[in-house]
């Protein structure tokens, strides 16, 4: 199964966003209430450490999974002077 693709940035109520795509996704799957949460839990901590390395990005978010796995697939992208990149 293959969630559509939600914009995402590093703005909060985008962030919100990707919360209500996880748990559309959780639903769709037919994952339990603890690994939804996990899901969640998952999708939060990988928006902040990217929003923590790059400060201001924007990308598409998107899960796919089958009975036995679930796959966070997140393509960013951000302005970043030299410095940053290293």
């Amino acid at each position: 199964m293959v969630s559509d693709k939600f914009m995402v940035n590093s703005d909060a109520g985008r962030m919100a966003a990707a919360k209500f795509a996880a748990d559309n996704y959780a639903w769709h799957a037919g994952l339990d209430k603890r690994d939804a949460l996990r899901l969640n839990l998952l999708v939060e901590e990988t928006l902040g450490m990217v929003k923590a390395m790059v400060d201001d990005f924007y990308g598409r978010l998107w899960f796919s999974g089958d009975d036995s796995a679930c796959e966070i697939h997140l393509e960013a992208t951000a302005n970043m002077d030299s410095g940053r990149k290293q």
